[in-house]
């Protein structure tokens, strides 16, 4: 939970910063996500429920056109917590440098706007192989822009949190992303550090949208070197298409699947998820979607398709 004293400072700071002349700025903005979900396990506590996905604000100040500030807070069953709280620097040609409480420049679904998807929710790739710990972490950021390609790479604690970091080594994190055909970005990301022992991931990403048509897939291969020495592998893989068939009408259907460990047998994940999004407006990212999952996990038979409505509003 974030003290509201904390919370206060962040806001202050960013307030009463230098503006060495400049006409200072300061936005507000966030998103919300509430949903209905069925689930049709048989082990399922609740069959279905009303839930909030996201509910996020945030606080940009401006202090010129090469500094700036921004911090982010997501509320759960009531609870506040830290999203993001960073400084952007802009000060060299091309040249964004980040630091504070950042999020980890790998993956397209990882990095990504949570909201900007065709699909309610991420593959199981994205979530069991890069994301099984999190994606925020205490560091310095930088990201660099040409006219064919975009560069981002991340020196962090490797906690994955705002905690005092609990070894000497830092986590690096990268990714590299080509645009130079117009619609379509593709390239990879790498990561590699030590938390316990030692995790290396690796990613290879394509996304193309052009006109009603939008595809992309990921593929994801990680290994964490564990202090027994039984070291743990695991690897994941996602594709999906929307089409927009009408101005605020949207069909989508993503195939994932990932397998959580290499060494062991039945213990693969796959899902079909097949989608029906309407947007309030023919441009923007304020939606309605409706998403039917069918589950497949090899170590659970009880897992149940999954239907979820949920309504997206930016602001």
């Amino acid at each position: 939970m974030i003290r509201s004293d904390f919370l206060l400072l962040a806001i202050f700071s960013i307030c009463f910063l230098s503006t060495d002349g400049y006409t200072q700025t300061i936005k507000m903005g966030g998103f919300v996500a509430t949903q209905f979900v069925n689930d049709e396990s048989e082990d399922a506590n609740i069959d279905n429920q009303w839930k909030f996905r996201h509910a996020r604000m945030h606080i940009k100040g401006n202090v010129n056109n090469k500094l700036n500030g921004f911090v982010q807070i997501e509320t759960k069953a009531g609870v506040a917590t830290l999203q993001n709280a960073f400084v952007n620097l802009m000060y060299l040609p091309n040249t964004e440098i980040r630091m504070g409480y950042i999020k980890l420049p790998f993956g397209l679904e990882a990095y990504g706007h949570p909201l900007k998807n065709p699909t309610i929710d991420i593959s199981l790739a994205s979530k069991k192989v890069y994301c099984p710990i999190g994606i925020h972490d205490m560091g310095i950021h930088m990201k660099y822009e040409h006219r064919v390609a975009t560069c981002w790479v991340a020196l962090v604690n490797g906690n994955n949190g705002t905690t005092v970091d609990n070894n000497s080594c830092k986590d690096f994190c990268g990714r590299l992303l080509f645009t130079h055909v117009k619609g379509l970005g593709f390239g990879g990301s790498y990561s590699t550090g030590k938390i316990t022992s030692g995790t290396n991931k690796y990613g290879v990403e394509i996304n193309y949208k052009n006109g009603p048509l939008w595809a992309r897939g990921e593929y994801l291969d990680a290994k964490d070197e564990q202090v027994t020495g039984d070291d743990k592998e695991y690897m994941g893989y996602y594709a999906s298409f929307a089409y927009k068939f009408l101005p605020q009408v949207e069909g989508a259907v993503k195939y994932g699947a990932c397998n959580p460990n290499t060494k062991t047998d039945n213990d693969e994940w796959s899902n079909i998820t097949m989608g029906l999004i309407y947007y309030l407006a023919p441009k923007g990212w304020n939606r309605v979607l409706l998403n039917y999952e069918i589950r497949n996990d090899k170590a659970n038979e009880n897992l149940g398709n999954l239907l979820t409505a949920q309504l997206q509003v930016l602001f």
